[in-house]
């Protein structure tokens, strides 16, 4: 269920209220919802109990110390589904570097941005990256933005990753490693550029351990979106069992 909350003028567009804390209440047991939207409709009042409908109304009164939510005169929606997420790309990318716009729009707020990362592994992860920053970037591009640390950057259509030196080097791309997707010069040389190998780089990065989806949870609450699809084309039993523990 979701909460779509007027401006404080009333006038403006709806805006998202905290349904994340309106889940939190609502899994205590009860919730009481007041001034509600519905179908059009005003000035509702709705009384939940045990995660179900149990009473709408108008004027409802609250039960003994049972929350109340002021709905203001926003939309009382059910809970939205996103039917194309890739859950464990968006948890991965809240700890990552914003390398593309709005946050980043040109090589030298790219190299900034890069030199600010105090991620506590080895490895700097970017994310968001798009053309227009820095044109097409490979391994002697990267090494002049980002020369001191294994640095991959993906693309922000998520089929390309992009490599510093450092980065071929502790990988052994030029030592005999090599995969489908990994772009070779005409001399051989990995030119940083690995195309489709997200499951290929992680089993072979530091960690191989999933990322949590906690906060990608409360994301989602947050703007009303209580059910997902994942559409991860690589997903497999891990991804699996870590979705399954996620739900529970």
């Amino acid at each position: 269920m979701h909460v779509a909350t007027k401006s404080c003028n009333e006038t403006g567009p709806y805006v998202p209220a905290d349904t994340a804390a309106l889940a939190r209440q609502r899994c205590s047991g009860v919730l009481l919802i007041v001034r509600a939207e519905i179908d059009g409709a005003s000035a509702f009042d709705v009384r939940i109990v045990d995660g179900r409908i149990a009473e709408v109304g108008q004027a409802l009164r609250p039960l003994g110390r049972e929350p109340v939510l002021d709905a203001a005169g926003g939309a009382l929606l059910p809970g939205l589904h996103d039917h194309h997420l890739h859950l464990f790309a968006l948890a991965a990318s809240l700890s990552s570097v914003r390398c593309g716009p709005p946050a980043v729009c040109d090589a030298p707020s790219l190299a900034k941005a890069l030199k600010a990362c105090r991620s506590s592994g080895e490895w700097i992860r970017g994310v968001g990256y798009f053309e227009s920053v820095a044109g097409n970037l490979d391994c002697k591009a990267l090494d002049r933005l980002a020369p001191e640390r294994p640095t991959r950057i993906q693309h922000r259509s998520g089929a390309l990753w992009m490599l510093n030196s450092a980065a071929i080097d502790r990988l052994g791309l030029n030592r005999g490693v090599d995969a489908p997707g990994v772009e070779r010069d005409h001399l051989g040389h990995a030119t940083g550029r690995l195309f489709h190998l997200d499951a290929w780089l992680r089993e072979r990065l530091e960690s191989a351990e999933l990322p949590s989806l906690a906060a990608v949870g409360e994301s989602l609450a947050a703007c009303g979106v209580t059910g997902v699809t994942d559409a991860t084309e690589g997903n497999g039993p891990a991804e699996l069992a870590a979705l399954v523990e996620a739900v529970d």
